[in-house]
């Protein structure tokens, strides 16, 4: 309510700062303890006169910090003292929590030193100046402070925060007196100049300005050359240029104090009369009144002055000028003016130590501006200016005690007070605490309005500090009397920055998180406490104004004391009611007590105190004497009395300890009893009911439901609002808001109607908080612990609406479903607590509250909770309305047997208004359809939901299930499918509104989650299941198996249509492949859809599907593969991969692979036979809406163009094979394909393409014939070489590991895998070749040739016997048999060999010397039988007439003298 002097920081260690600025100074209390004498204890005059000198000098030494030049950071991160050329930098520390003493921070000295440079330099003026922060983290916000220093030799050096020197420049030769410093406001009014930021430097005739931008990027530039030179160990730096304005003050005897008022425009008027005054009546006046930057200062002749620099009559003085000038004169001239710029590190260096003598730098003379005009007194000085936030007052001190207040835009002083000699001044600027509550009955329409337009009002205090007289004052500045005063030492300081962060802008000021909080106006005392002023802004008003305001400080008052209510040494209710009872306007006293109600912690007991104790001081006043607002208030007051005492016995219900309810069997039976249905079904619904938690909750943590609420909480569920007899208007939301709507208030007192004010839940209420409301209100009769009567009969007291009550009963049944619905004793207890809300809340809107309830549980995710929530809700529906019918009835018999009453009734009313019992048994037919509807579809999203929460284990299926399904092999072995993604959450409307093909999306979603094998599906679909006889022969199923099996039949059975075998699969296939193009390095996604496509047995939907997984996701991704291949001419590798396909080249390869797998699905469907399947939905399921379901879409798609899938697949296997074995030097498109095949890439399967009819390009043909070879090639050399195997190496490619002898030997050929390259991709190479129109007997030659140069001749006598031209065939093999007989005689000779080589034919031997230098053979060593048969068959192929017959005659020979 008052002005407060706060603690905000003291120095650490306050001696030590005293000690090193005076050190010849010593403390009062022992500065006579060395003279001591006690050899005289009388007391005389002239001891009365030595006690009166140690007085003064106590004084003198407490003085101590009125002597110093003092800077506080207007951040309070800084604090500069210095005296003569000593000098301390203190930094304030972390707060610490364990300080009781309410201090926010401990200044301690982070440097101290002497700064001077010279004999006799000493300190004048210090500035503590932060600088902004660039970085894109702390935009705008303080990043660090740099300190200006002024001497008496006139140079002004600036500092880091740890005393490293910055920048020093002499600007003129007499000392400096003031260094003031303004930075960027935003104006407070459009139209207002913005005012740039500056430095001033006041000399005793002189005054230097510097600009604030170019000041804040030299200082940038200097701190981070300061910070290179250090990290290179220099101490030099060169500083930026920095621009200055240098004025001459003329006609002013003696300048003491100035302040900068930045850039002002003056009016027409204005600009005339000061050219007219200034150049006479021939002044030319301009059209448009010159911009100029005022100055005014204070001193002798006159006491003020006032000056104006017109922009653009002075050039600003730049440094590096100076420098280029000075770098054309001799060297020694050089050396003298080296002292213009001081740089280096804080310390001085060597060749700088005081006293020796330097010489000073030139110095640019002022421009002369004289004064304009002033406020003159002879025998006044002035001693101190200082400036106001807004720029438009400043206030002044002089030698004759005055502190005078001065209009600087009318150039008068307006208010002077008397008797503050030596006085110290501050300003203190307050906003308007703006009122956020827009229904507030103290702001009019019209103050509304100009807040919003512009802004909130501000409002402006001086401080004076007397310290003769020990008293710190704060007056309303131009107007009103003194608000606040202070007894103080009289040893302090008062600092007054008068600015803020430097380097800000309008856009960074906009963002409140980079606008830093500012100090004001500060005390420092001489024992280091430091204390700060808080002025509220009511202060500032009038009476009738300020009352208002009044209240809003002890609405924040209030806060206060709220948050810290533990500290109190009082009773916290009388200390809050003591606040309420100050406040005088109603709806501000309203909204007081809705913030202590609303207060986390607050005992019930307490608010109950409080709120009774604000009730009985309005009764006081009578209930007569109370306008409509305090009315308001006071049934408020009585509606949160009631509250808290509902809140109370609540409270001691739930504290009763739980009692054993009944068994479920009894408990079956009163329901059966109660909701007239056979026990039979209860028991089935509470089986299915324990299968759905047992499977939808079984792997969530779940904690015991907290039945316990606060009171703030409580009370907060809550809202108020007013009605008046025949009308109601409500009020605003917020824990009790009883406020009514604007512009009602005097019509609603006028017409004396009685006013009632009422409860309702919320509008606003969160979900959390509503189901904690409604357990704290249900709970306990829910579990049995009290009667449902007893407890309706508390909440009627509260006078809630019916339906409210009964909405928030099922939100809390549904929302705990896994506490609640195990025992049938809760569910009984439900339907009692049903019957007894309708017995007496009455049955006034039951319809409309049975439509929402009906929605509520449609619309929820716990379908176990609704199915028996709808069931019970049926029954109490049916009872309500059979009771509605018989009193209608009733009514309408009396009012037949009464025709008086009749006609004596209300005009409005008519009879045939009163429904008929016709209509109302209709009524009672419909609504028992949509009940039984709405059960029975909760039943069956209740089996559904059972099946989507079911995670069986990844071991629950057998090897042999395994094996007959694709798409397990590539789930289970990869173990990446397998997601911990939450489980499907269903519900009737999220039925509804999916779609006729919702129901096996859920279970395809299920199947990829879990990796269900399409097997497993198709066992259990409903056209398998339902067939007697069919069963599941073959497979072993484990307990989680069984039971999701069991699931997913029952789910089958209740949605035939909707989970038939082929939808079923149709959308697991749709669900991985769109699992795979989310993430594309996961092809064993991409394997599974396949698998479950190829158990689709309609073929045209499994055409449908299979084009679209082709167009929609695989066809682009082939074709940027394609382009990158043919761009590169090889394999890319893993970064163009990723680049320009979007997975790894890995992946990639394995995707080629199945993209031919999926484009044989197509070529090989065959769909003009086949029936379109059916796309219907359940008889209970018809009204379901939503987008196109997928079957629908699948055989909507078009017939393939044959051709055009043979092309596509031709260019995959293409793809596929150079990507398998990293095949380069080859462009598919532009090598294996013409221009017609190019340009029918990449289109739609259906599209017309005319088919080639001539033979094939033969360069075409020879390129494709040479790709086939080079892949058999390839396929054949990634087994190893026969007969030099070890072991290890053979473990890969078999099925098992073979049982090899201690030397290798010939690899058993049934064991490799059928699986490897060796065996899958001669074939594929074969139908390639088919495909192409290629000589398909050239590659299995080639084939048999590679297979013998490898060693495994058994698989190339398999391969052989397929080869029609015998005659090549041994033309190729003499060819292999020559390599080996090379191998053995020439490259491998020995003196055996070369015994043996004297037995053959010159003609051979030449032969084989030719092959030996061209050896391709892989396997040097084959064992000699094999080499003898292989001899053999060749010359048995051979005709006798052929020419190498004769040359295999010698093979024969030569081969059998090795044996």
């Amino acid at each position: 309510m008052s002005c407060v002097l706060s603690n905000i920081g003291c120095f650490e260690d306050i001696s030590t700062v005293r000690k090193f600025l005076f050190p010849n100074n010593k403390p009062a209390d022992t500065a006579d303890l060395d003279g001591w004498d006690d050899a005289d204890w009388s007391w005389n005059q002239d001891d009365e006169e030595e006690g009166e000198t140690s007085e003064g000098k106590k004084d003198e030494q407490e003085a101590w910090l009125q002597e110093c030049s003092m800077s506080l950071s207007p951040t309070g991160d800084l604090m500069v003292l210095a005296f003569e050329e000593k000098v301390v930098f203190l930094q304030p520390e972390k707060w610490d929590p364990r300080d009781e003493d309410g201090i926010d921070y401990r200044y301690h000295v982070i440097y101290k030193g002497a700064l001077n440079q010279d004999d006799g330099e000493c300190v004048t003026s210090v500035l503590c100046i932060p600088l902004a922060s660039q970085k894109r983290s702390s935009q705008g916000a303080p990043d660090w402070t740099c300190v200006v220093v002024g001497f008496t030799t006139g140079y002004v050096r600036m500092y880091t925060e740890t005393g490293a020197l910055l920048l020093s420049q002499l600007l003129h030769e007499d000392p400096i007196l003031k260094l003031k410093c303004r930075t960027y406001e935003i104006p407070r009014y459009p139209g207002i100049a913005e005012q740039q930021e500056e430095l001033t430097i006041l000399y005793p005739n002189s005054l230097v300005t510097i600009d604030g931008f170019s000041l804040f990027q030299s200082l940038r530039a200097c701190r981070n050359q300061l910070a290179r030179a250090a990290a290179s160990g220099t101490d030099q730096i060169q500083p930026p240029p920095l621009a200055y304005k240098k004025w001459g003050l003329v006609r002013q005897d003696a300048t003491t104090d100035h302040v900068s008022c930045g850039m002002v425009t003056p009016c027409a008027f204005d600009q005339l009369n000061a050219d007219s005054v200034v150049n006479g009546y021939t002044a030319s006046i301009k059209a448009t009144p010159p911009a100029a930057s005022r100055y005014v200062t204070t001193g002798v002749g006159p006491y003020v002055g006032f000056f104006y620099a017109l922009e653009g009559s002075s050039q600003p003085l730049l440094s590096d000028v100076a420098m280029a000038m000075a770098s054309k004169l001799k060297s020694a001239f050089l050396s003298a003016a080296s002292g213009w710029f001081g740089i280096g590190s804080g310390r001085q260096s060597t060749d700088e130590q005081p006293g020796v003598s330097r010489h000073r730098p030139k110095v640019e003379p002022a421009t002369s501006l004289p004064i304009r005009f002033g406020l003159p007194d002879l025998r006044r000085s002035g001693d101190s200016l200082l400036l106001s936030p807004g720029t438009h007052l400043a206030v002044s001190t002089d030698s004759f005690g005055r502190v005078v207040l001065i209009d600087l835009a009318r150039g008068i002083a307006v208010r002077m007070w008397k008797g503050y000699r030596d006085a110290q001044c501050g300003w203190v600027s307050v906003t308007e605490d703006l009122l956020r509550d827009k229904s507030d009955p103290a702001a009019s329409k019209a103050q509304r309005q100009r807040t919003r337009q512009f802004g909130a009002r501000v409002a402006l205090f001086l401080v004076i500090y007397a310290p003769r007289r020990g008293i710190l004052e704060i007056w309303n500045t131009q107007q009103g009397p003194r608000v606040a005063a202070f007894n103080v030492p009289k040893s302090c300081q008062l600092l007054c920055p008068g600015y803020s962060t430097m380097g800000l802008n309008s856009l960074s000021l906009q963002d409140s998180r980079a606008r830093p909080h500012t100090l004001q106006c500060c005390l420092v005392q001489s024992d280091g406490l430091v204390r700060t002023i808080s002025v509220p802004f009511h202060l500032a008003l009038s009476d009738r104004n300020s009352k208002r305001a009044h209240d809003l400080h002890l609405v924040k008052k209030l806060s206060g004391l709220l948050h810290h209510r533990a500290t109190l040494k009082e009773p916290l209710d009388e200390a809050i009611t003591a606040v309420l009872v100050d406040i005088k306007i109603s709806s501000y006293k309203q909204q007081a007590l809705e913030k202590v109600l609303l207060a986390r912690g607050m005992s019930p007991l307490v608010l109950l105190r409080i709120v009774r104790s604000l009730s009985t001081h309005l009764r006081a006043h009578g209930a007569d004497c109370l306008d409509y607002e305090g009315q308001c208030l006071l049934r408020y007051c009585s509606l949160q009395e009631e509250l808290l005492q509902v809140y109370t016995k609540l409270q001691g219900m739930h504290s009763i300890q739980e009692k054993s309810g009944p068994s479920d069997e009894t408990s079956t039976k009163e329901l059966a009893t109660a909701l007239d249905i056979p026990s039979e079904d209860i028991s089935t619904w509470h089986r299915q009911i324990l299968t759905y938690l047992d499977v939808a909750h079984h792997t969530k943590v779940h904690f015991a439901s907290d039945y316990q609420m606060e009171a703030s909480a409580f009370v907060g569920c809550f809202q108020s609002f007013v009605e008046h007899q025949g009308s109601k208007r409500a009020g605003q939301d917020g824990g009790g808001g009883g406020e009514i709507e604007e512009g009602e208030e005097e019509d609603g007192a006028s017409r004396g109607d009685e006013l009632r004010m009422r409860l309702k839940l919320k509008a606003s209420l969160t979900e959390e908080y509503s189901v904690k409301l409604g357990l704290f209100l249900y709970g306990a009769c829910l579990r049995g612990d009290c009667p449902a009567g007893d407890l309706c009969a508390i909440i009627k007291k509260m006078e809630i609406p019916s339906e409210e009550l009964t909405i928030l009963l099922f939100k809390v049944w549904l929302q705990n479903e896994q506490d609640l619905l195990r025992p049938v004793s809760h569910t009984v207890n439900l339907h009692r607590l049903l019957v007894a809300l309708f017995e007496h809340n009455g049955q006034n809107r039951e319809r409309t509250c049975w439509k929402e309830v009906q929605s509520l549980l449609s619309q929820s995710e716990r379908v176990g909770a609704g199915l028996m929530a709808a069931v019970v809700a049926r029954q109490v529906a049916m009872d309500t309305s059979s009771q509605s019918e018989k009193e209608s009835l009733e009514t309408m018999e009396t009012n037949k047997a009464d025709p008086q009453g009749m006609t004596s009734q209300d005009p409005g009313d008519s009879p045939m208004d009163v429904d008929t019992p016709s209509a109302e048994w209709v009524d009672v037919t419909l609504d028992r359809q949509v009940w039984d509807q709405l059960a029975r579809r909760l039943e069956d999203v209740v089996s559904l939901s059972c099946l989507v929460h079911a995670k069986p284990s990844k071991g629950s299926f057998t090897n042999s299930e395994k094996a007959h399904s694709k798409a397990w092999s590539a789930t289970q072995d990869s173990g990446v499918i397998f997601s911990d993604a939450q489980p499907t959450q269903v519900s009737i409307t999220k039925i509804l509104e999916g779609g006729k093909g919702i129901i096996a999306e859920y279970v395809a979603r299920w199947v990829a989650q879990n990796g269900v094998p399409p097997s497993f599906l198709s066992n259990c679909s409903g056209s398998n299941h339902a067939i007697a006889g069919v069963s599941s022969e073959g497979l072993s199923l484990g307990d989680d198996a069984q039971q999701v099996q069991e699931l997913l039949q029952a789910l089958c059975l209740r949605f035939p249509r909707s989970l038939a075998h082929d939808i079923m699969q149709a959308h697991c296939t749709w669900e991985y492949i769109v699992r795979w193009n989310k993430n594309p390095e996961v092809t064993d996604l991409f394997k599974s859809a396949l698998g479950h496509l190829q158990t689709i047995r309609n073929p045209l939907l499994q055409h449908g599907i299979a084009s679209m997984m082709w167009h929609t996701f695989s066809v682009k991704k082939v074709s940027a593969t394609a382009f990158l291949i043919d761009k590169i001419g090889k394999a890319p590798k893993d970064r163009l991969c990723r680049k320009d396909v979007g997975m790894s080249d890995v992946s990639l390869e394995s995707f080629i692979g199945l993209c031919c797998e999926l484009l044989d699905m197509i070529y090989v469907v065959e769909t003009e036979s086949s029936l379109v399947p059916s796309l219907e939905m359940e008889e209970l399921w018809q009204d379901v809406q939503g987008p196109t379901p997928l079957a629908e879409l699948a055989i909507s798609q078009p017939l393939p163009n044959h051709y055009m899938v043979d092309l596509h697949k031709q260019l995959t296997t293409s793809l596929h094979a150079i990507l398998v074995f990293n095949t380069k030097s080859i462009k598919p498109l532009k090598v294996l394909f013409d221009y017609k095949a190019r340009n029918a890439f990449f289109r739609d399967l259906d599209a017309p393409v005319m088919q080639p009819t001539g033979e094939v390009d033969q360069g075409l043909q020879r390129n494709r014939d040479q790709f086939m070879m080079r892949i058999i090639t390839d396929a054949v050399e990634s087994l190893p070489p026969n007969h030099s195997m070890d072991p290890k190496q053979a473990e890969p490619i078999c099925h098992s590991p073979p049982v090899m002898p201690s030397s290798p030997g010939p690899l058993d050929v049934r064991r490799i895998r059928r699986s490897h390259p060796a065996h899958t991709w001669p074939g594929t190479v074969v139908q390639l070749a088919i495909a192409f129109g290629g000589d398909v007997d050239r590659l299995k030659r080639h084939h048999v040739c590679e297979l013998f140069k490898s060693g495994y001749d058994a698989i190339a006598q398999e391969v052989l016997v397929t080869v029609t031209d015998h005659t090549q065939m041994a033309v190729q093999l003499i060819n292999v048999i020559g390599l080996r007989l090379a191998q053995v005689f020439i490259v491998d000779a020995n003196a055996a060999s070369v015994a043996r080589q004297s037995s053959l034919p010159a003609s051979l031997i030449t032969w084989l010397k030719v092959l030996a230098k061209e050896s391709s053979l892989r396997c040097p060593h084959p064992p000699i039988p094999d080499t003898a048969h292989l001899v053999s068959k060749a010359v048995g192929l051979l005709p006798e007439r052929h020419p190498q017959y004769a040359l295999g005659l010698q093979l024969v020979e030569a081969v059998g003298s090795l044996t």
